[in-house]
């Protein structure tokens, strides 16, 4: 079998029992020496696709305190007409003005500092800017 097969196996699979097996399989079809990309294309494949943010628990800072965002969360407001200016111009302009806006934005989409610089990353290639680093997030 070549990986394509082995993956389609994996995939093809209706339940849990059928993949595992499938997977203990690996081995002898593919041979020890291609066993981590065969490993690594079937979760690309299989279980990336799957996988989802965990918000369920966030640890304790003070940036999510309510005192730490009411000042932010004022300018946030001011700076964006209430919400109703939100093209990408209009977001950079208002952090530009006031970096802790950056607390905001970050806040309504759960993320924190890491999650948020990587997730921004596509954003900042797509304006030919730099990516904006997490110790500057931090800071903002």
């Amino acid at each position: 079998m070549n990986v394509g097969e082995v993956v389609d196996a994996v995939m093809k699979a209706k339940l849990w029992d059928a993949r595992v097996a499938a997977i203990r399989r690996v081995p002898e079809q593919i041979g020890g020496a291609h066993l981590q990309g065969v490993y690594s294309e079937i979760a690309k494949q299989v279980y990336v696709p799957l996988l989802a943010a965990n918000f369920a628990f966030i640890h304790w800072s003070e940036d999510y305190s309510l005192d730490a965002l009411k000042s932010a969360y004022a300018d946030t407001v001011e700076l964006t007409n209430h919400f109703r200016k939100i093209r990408v111009e209009d977001i950079a302009a208002a952090i530009k003005e006031s970096p802790h806006c950056l607390r905001v934005f970050r806040f309504l989409l759960g993320f924190t500092p890491p999650e948020f610089s990587f997730a921004t990353q596509g954003v900042a290639t797509e304006l030919g800017t730099n990516p904006v680093p997490e110790s500057a997030i931090k800071r903002m």
